[in-house]
């Protein structure tokens, strides 16, 4: 993996927002109208933050919900169940 891979995947949390989204979609997957609830997070910001999860492969949507992906590195996976807790 390069340098440039991790710190993508080390940037995935380094927002407080990003670690809220990780942690309602950790209990299950939610529509957009759900997750910018129950995380409390405006459209546009919630738009915007899940766009960089999903870019660095944590999160993903199937159907019309939002769910995590677990990252097929161990560096990943471990920052994701950190962030999940």
């Amino acid at each position: 993996m390069e340098n440039e891979d991790l710190i993508k995947m080390a940037t995935a949390f380094t927002h407080q927002r990003r670690i809220a989204i990780a942690k309602q979609l950790s209990q299950r997957a939610c529509t957009f109208p759900e997750l910018s609830l129950k995380a409390q997070i405006s459209a546009p910001a919630l738009y915007r933050h899940l766009g960089k999860l999903m870019d660095r492969n944590m999160v993903k949507m199937e159907k019309d919900r939002y769910l995590l992906k677990s990252p097929r590195n161990p560096f990943g996976r471990t920052l994701l169940e950190i962030v999940a807790r």
